[in-house]
């Protein structure tokens, strides 16, 4: 199966004190596959950071070093590709909160792919697949949510 590229969205993060302002815009992108038993997310980015102190203002950009996290099928309670045509998301949910914890902007237990339109024949067929593999493994099925 061809990885379906997506990006993360991640909310920034802002520091403050008496004398120090900061704040932090993360931008990740990724790949994720199914290899038939797990879905594979791959991710890596930039995290741009600019503080003020006093007079002296600063930008820096630091890389953000690639990860990856592989999710068995069983793990997943559901899968479905949402958006619609521009805005296209895959929205993956797990059977427990820790499932999706390592990936940033993950919560709850959720976590959403957004997908570029022209990607959007390939994330259909990631969602197919997930749910014609849970159906054939006799596992609970993947069901869109």
């Amino acid at each position: 199966m061809v990885p379906v590229p997506f990006t993360l969205k991640v909310a920034g993060r802002d520091y403050s004190s008496d004398t120090f302002t900061a704040w932090s815009t993360d931008r990740v992108h990724g790949l994720v596959h199914f290899d038939g038993q797990s879905v594979i997310l791959e991710w890596a980015g930039t995290s741009s950071i600019d503080e003020v102190q006093g007079l002296e203002v600063r930008s820096q950009t630091v890389p953000i070093l690639p990860e990856a996290v592989s999710i068995p099928l069983s793990r997943l309670r559901s899968a479905q590709l949402s958006g619609g045509w521009w805005r296209p998301c895959v929205e993956l949910t797990g059977n427990d909160l820790r499932v999706f914890a390592p990936i940033p902007g993950a919560a709850a237990g959720q976590v959403r792919l957004w997908i570029a339109r022209r990607h959007r024949p390939h994330a259909i067929r990631f969602v197919e697949s997930l749910h014609l593999a849970a159906r054939q493994h006799g596992e609970r099925p993947v069901a869109p949510a």
